[in-house]
């Protein structure tokens, strides 16, 4: 079970940390297009 949760750990920090930059790079994409469509208004 140690060894287990040892090799896992990597991982799901790994899956953490992308998940975290997809959800960085949507909100930003989400929010540069916003600006645009409020200056297309």
């Amino acid at each position: 079970m140690v060894f287990i949760a040892r090799a896992a750990a990597p991982i799901f920090s790994a899956l953490a940390g992308a998940t975290r930059t997809i959800v960085t790079r949507i909100s930003l994409l989400f929010l540069t297009n916003l600006q645009e469509i409020s200056w297309r208004l």
